[in-house]
């Protein structure tokens, strides 16, 4: 006989029947209407729209306080009311979820309201059993002021756009490792890159060599937050081409990190070269100005010399016509009292009186020739010109002067040049020039020296074409103080007996009577060039 299981009493007065795990109907109920409220608190305050349509006759049977506020009629239209040409703009039969077949997930779509008005939303369709029907739960948000939002941005950024890609100024953005995020068009059609090549770029591949460290220093001030209002750089086109740049720079900043730097130049090239042609031009005419300024000072010292000469000469002609005569009733004198002493018997006391006779015989030759001197400066105006050779003219005056030459242990280096044309000159004049010149030259290099002679022709502005001589010493040089001096009458630095130092200043003459010019530069220790300019021609009377 099988042993029989009898349920035992449980204490508390619980049925013997029921389980524990059973649950109480009351509970299960108070846990439905504390959800039922829950949802329909969530229903009523959500800010999406919500409507429940029954799937089969596309009917609405629920619609939450907000859809009813979107589609702006009472709820009680709404209710009972098919979707159809009523919120939804499909037809009857094309429907996108029952006949279509679509999902709608946070879609795009639009809502017909009440008075005709259509506006944008975003719809979610989930699908839901009812009371053993098939619903769908429509939820939808109003996106019309979120349009009109990127809308004004979209054409806020069109005309940033425009205004960046219609800028003369280049324009670029780079982001923090150097790449580049955008650039406008003054950009590319200025450093010749197209896009593809921009994309491939960085920052330091247009910088040039000679502005790497210095952009490099700025890129990291602009990174560390700070703005930079003037900066100058150079870039390389992609033809090569140095473009000078001149702008600001700053960075964007998001949460602290920086994004992009954003950078606006101004193609200064065209600027550039202007301002170096413009340094060029006040740097030519500043050397045009000195140079002017020293013509006008020489023209003045020359003019001052010409009439100091012009003076000088008339002084001279009278004061040596004066002189002549008693110097040579002196030297008549002595011949006599010579011939008296001569014709007496020879003393000791005669002999001295004939050898005081004679150093009044020498200097009175002595200042005889001093006043030939003088009256040949003062009337070598007379000057006969016919065609002359300059060559022949230099070579006959180094021959007459070899010996001398020669003595000094002077080296003359001077090339024949045929090419030259012929002069109007004075061949005898001429010669005396430069037979002063290489003398002045000899005396100036006792211990032997060089001597160099270059001819050439000049072809000045607004002025005929003229011939120049140039002879160059390695000698002792003139001090500056003396330069001044060089063709002041009876002016010289050789010691007495050496000449009265009236070389100088008779050459001068002959060659203004020539219509040129002379002019000395020296240098102490390093020699002196006079250079002798004669024109070609000379004018007509």
């Amino acid at each position: 006989m099988a042993p029989t299981n009898k349920p035992a009493k449980s204490k508390g007065g619980a049925s013997p029947n029921r389980p524990d795990s059973a649950v109480d109907p009351a509970q299960v109920a108070g846990l439905l209407e504390e959800s039922r409220q829950y949802l329909a608190t969530i229903f009523a305050t959500v800010h999406d729209g919500i409507l429940v349509i029954d799937a089969a006759t596309h009917t609405i049977v629920d619609a939450n306080p907000r859809a009813v506020e979107l589609i702006g009629c009472p709820k009680g239209k709404i209710i009972g009311a098919e979707c159809h040409k009523f919120v939804c703009s499909a037809d009857i039969g094309n429907c996108p979820i029952t006949d279509l077949g679509q999902t709608v997930d946070c879609s795009k779509r639009t809502l017909l309201k009440a008075n005709g008005e259509v506006i944008p939303i975003t719809k979610t369709v989930a699908s839901i059993t009812l009371h053993g029907r098939l619903h769908l739960v429509e939820i939808f948000l109003d996106i019309s002021g979120l349009e009109r939002t990127e809308e004004s941005l979209k054409e806020s950024e069109e005309r940033y756009r425009d205004l960046f890609e219609n800028a003369n100024d280049l324009i670029q953005s780079v982001d923090p490792k150097g790449h580049f995020i955008y650039v406008n068009r003054a950009w590319k059609e200025t450093m010749g890159y197209t896009d593809k090549e921009i994309a491939r770029l960085s920052i330091f591949d247009i910088i040039a060599p000679t502005c790497q460290d210095h952009c490099l220093t700025i890129f990291q001030r602009v990174m560390s937050g700070e703005k930079i209002q003037r900066v100058d750089v150079q870039f390389v086109a992609k033809d090569g081409r140095i473009v000078d740049l001149e702008g600001s720079v700053n960075c964007n900043f998001v949460d602290g990190k920086p994004v992009a730097t954003r950078n606006i130049f101004r193609d200064i090239t065209e600027r550039k070269l202007v301002e170096k042609e413009r340094e060029a031009w006040n740097r030519t005419l500043e050397k045009k100005v000195e140079e002017k300024t020293r013509h006008l000072k020489e023209a003045q010292a020359k003019l001052i010399q010409s009439e100091k000469m012009a003076a000088l000469s008339e002084v001279i002609s009278g004061a040596s016509h004066e002189l002549n005569n008693p110097l040579a009733g002196i030297l008549g004198a002595i011949q006599l009292l010579r011939r008296s002493a001569l014709s007496k018997p020879i003393e000791p006391a005669l002999m001295d009186e004939i050898d005081v006779l004679e150093n009044i015989e020498s200097a009175a030759t002595r200042c005889q020739k001093i006043v030939e001197d003088l009256i040949r400066f003062s009337t070598q105006s007379r000057c006969f010109f016919t065609q002359v050779d300059i060559n022949e003219v230099l070579r006959d005056t180094m021959d007459a002067m070899m010996e001398q030459f020669t003595q000094a242990a002077t080296t003359v280096n001077w090339q024949s040049n045929p090419a030259l044309p012929r002069i109007e000159g004075d061949f005898v004049k001429l010669f005396e020039v430069f037979a002063n010149v290489f003398q002045n030259a000899a005396s100036a290099m006792p211990d032997g020296g060089n001597i160099e002679i270059t001819t050439r022709l000049l072809k000045a502005y607004a002025k005929p074409q003229q011939l120049v001589v140039t002879i160059r010493d390695t000698g002792c040089g003139i001090p500056a103080n003396n330069l001044g001096k060089i063709f002041d009458p009876f002016f010289t630095t050789k010691p007495v007996g050496k000449g009265p130092g009236l070389g100088l200043t008779v050459s001068y003459g002959i060659v203004k009577k020539h219509h040129g010019d002379i002019e000395v530069k020296s240098t102490v220790g390093k020699g002196t060039k006079v250079t002798i300019t004669l024109p070609l021609r000379q004018p007509s009377s």
